[in-house]
């Protein structure tokens, strides 16, 4: 279990665009929306289209969401 006090890190995104379309894609990556993370840091990202994939990767999301506790 992850542990906010813990000196694990996590550094991780996860996006779903367009879930549920012929264009959906998942995003799943290190990179930060920020400058430098996208033009300087070496980060690792992929998109992914398959639907098998996104339909796990949503299923995980919605629950990670849905039993999450508000920070």
């Amino acid at each position: 279990m992850y542990s906010p006090t813990g000196s694990f890190y996590i550094h991780a995104k996860a996006i779903i665009a367009d879930y549920g379309t012929s264009s959906a894609r998942i995003f799943l990556g290190s990179e930060n929306f920020s400058s430098t993370s996208l033009n300087q840091n070496r980060e690792l990202g992929l998109i992914i289209s398959d639907p098998t994939v996104m339909s796990q990767a949503n299923a995980t999301i919605t629950s990670d969401f849905t039993n999450g506790t508000a920070w």
